[in-house]
């Protein structure tokens, strides 16, 4: 293109009368200019193919990051699927022995006890953080330039409602049910890591019937079942907001 503005300016040039002293001053104001205009056009050129080069680095370093987020993201879903079902096993567990306690459902003490040893058990979803994070610290925030996206992860990453499901699983199990079912029966067999027989024991287990007449271990259940489906409600949130998350983000990548 600066090739071509020369060979403009010299026809230009050639074209101008000759003889005259105002003649060439003005062949020389002519080519001055020309010459101003050629570095101008020089400059701006250069800035733009600087600009292009720039926005086009920015541009993969977006999709990088995204890819890495999304990474995460896809991996946070597996994980809440995982809790969600484990939730789905744990009720499902816990209202038959709800049922067995009411005498809704026949049951040996055996299968009895398979389905209530749940009631030990708790879950914790942790979100994989690093992708985000590494994104704040880095600076590199302000590539994404989708503002909703930007609102949306900041969003998820700091939502803390599943937390206080998972806090009051956890405290209700370990200070309140746990102590009290160690001092009331022998743990489930499913607990022991080495199958120990306690028939001989001078401590005789508790049949099925003292299950049933004890107060506290029906209402155990059933807050225990409640907290659970709260739970599972707050995972299906976070799974909702990954869903959305991932196919936002896919569309960003195909920009």
């Amino acid at each position: 293109m600066i090739s071509l503005f020369r060979k403009i300016r010299q026809t230009l040039l050639q074209d101008l009368p000759t003889g005259k002293a105002g003649n060439r001053v003005t062949r020389y104001l002519v080519y001055a200019l020309g010459e101003i205009l050629l570095v101008v056009i020089g400059i701006l050129i250069a800035l733009s193919i600087n600009t292009w080069n720039e926005n086009r680095k920015n541009k993969m370093e977006s999709h990088f990051q995204l890819t890495k987020l999304r990474d995460d993201l896809i991996g946070d879903k597996n994980k809440i699927m995982s809790a969600i079902e484990r939730d789905d096993r744990n009720l499902s567990n816990l209202i038959f022995s709800l049922k067995v306690l009411a005498n809704d459902t026949l049951s040996t003490k055996e299968e009895f006890l398979n389905h209530f040893q749940s009631i030990h058990y708790t879950i914790n979803f942790v979100q994989t953080r690093g992708a985000f994070e590494a994104l704040i610290s880095s600076g590199k925030f302000q590539l994404i330039s989708n503002q909703s996206l930007l609102d949306s992860l900041t969003y998820y990453y700091n939502s803390t409602s599943f937390i206080a499901w998972e806090t009051s699983l956890k405290e209700y199990t370990r200070n309140i049910i746990v102590p009290y079912l160690l001092q009331f029966d022998h743990l489930p067999s499913g607990l022991d890591i080495i199958p120990i027989d306690f028939t001989n024991s001078s401590l005789p287990g508790k049949n099925l019937s003292d299950y049933k007449q004890d107060q506290f271990i029906l209402n155990a259940v059933r807050l225990k079942i409640q907290l659970l489906d709260g739970q599972k409600y707050a995972y299906s949130l976070v799974q909702a907001q990954i869903d959305a998350l991932i196919n936002t983000i896919d569309k960003e990548l195909t920009k």
